[in-house]
């Protein structure tokens, strides 16, 4: 949804609930890429993911912030508390700013195991000052297979650069063609990243 040069809240949510598992872990996965109004680290708008489990028109809380949900990729800031303010989310965490381009983020749900629930991106801005706004696709909602402990966060780093010598990182020490494609493997452990 857009970020509105005015005072709003608006949302994109679910008409028909979800059943979280009643055994298992259960996370929400979704790709997302935003711009929110924002100059140096005064946040003025931001976006939220919240749930409900009375409804797609019951009262919504903010899904990062249930037991256990150690969201993975989550909210990046704190909306500015002025005076003045008309953004009814001050002072709370969001996504704010911009995001580098498109990414995946992941919260464990299984503290709500056996509710329905209703799932919502809500963005609130100030009085002021539009940007480009929130963009969202592959919403996913899954369990892993046994064995399978979900995903591992590692520390962000490089493995791969197709700039030629001296900057090469890893197997590869040209650049790529305009059409070629090139494939890495590479595995996470003890939250750092290597190539195997």
């Amino acid at each position: 949804g857009p970020d509105l040069d005015m005072t709003e809240t608006g949302n994109a949510h679910m008409a028909a609930a979800i059943s979280i598992p009643a055994t298992g872990a259960t996370y929400v996965q979704f790709t997302h890429a935003f711009q929110f109004d924002y100059y140096n680290t005064d946040y003025y708008d931001g976006g939220r993911v919240l749930y409900s489990t009375t409804g797609s028109a019951g009262t919504y809380s903010d899904l990062g912030l249930i037991s256990g949900a150690s969201p993975v990729n989550g909210y990046n800031g704190v909306l500015l508390n002025y005076a003045g303010n008309t953004n009814p989310w001050t002072g709370q965490s969001a996504f704010v700013a911009e995001s580098p381009g498109f990414q995946t983020t992941q919260i464990n749900v299984s503290a709500l195991q056996g509710e329905s629930v209703n799932l919502g991106f809500f963005i609130a801005t100030d009085e002021s000052i539009g940007y480009g706004g929130w963009l969202i696709k592959d919403l996913t909602v899954y369990q892993c297979a046994a064995g399978n402990n979900g995903f591992t966060s590692i520390t962000p780093c490089r493995v791969v650069s197709t700039l030629a010598a001296p900057y090469t990182v890893g197997p590869r020490s040209t650049p790529l063609a305009a059409t070629e494609t090139f494939a890495v493997d590479m595995i996470g452990a003890s939250g750092d990243c290597n190539l195997p």
